[in-house]
């Protein structure tokens, strides 16, 4: 007798994921330190309207939005001026 997981989670496009990995590693490279990245990938933030990981993912114009939160967040920690 074989047994078989049920799927619970609907299966991500490959578009969504991605999108994912490319947040992620722009977040790692950016921040500097896994810590950092996956902290303001995961904690809400109140701009994008939820977590930026999730806005990431929902299209193009959700990704464009968290790469320059990403950005902001990364000038204004380096004291880099805009």
């Amino acid at each position: 007798m074989t047994f078989r997981r049920k799927a619970r989670d609907p299966q991500l496009s490959d578009e969504h994921i991605r999108r994912q990995s490319s947040i992620t590693h722009l977040a790692f490279v950016q921040f500097g330190t896994r810590d950092d990245a996956v902290s303001f990938l995961n904690t809400h933030n109140e701009r994008l309207g939820g977590r930026p990981l999730d806005r990431a993912m929902s299209g193009p114009e959700g990704y464009a939005e968290v790469e320059e939160a990403l950005n902001s967040v990364v000038r204004s920690n380096s004291g880099t001026a805009e």
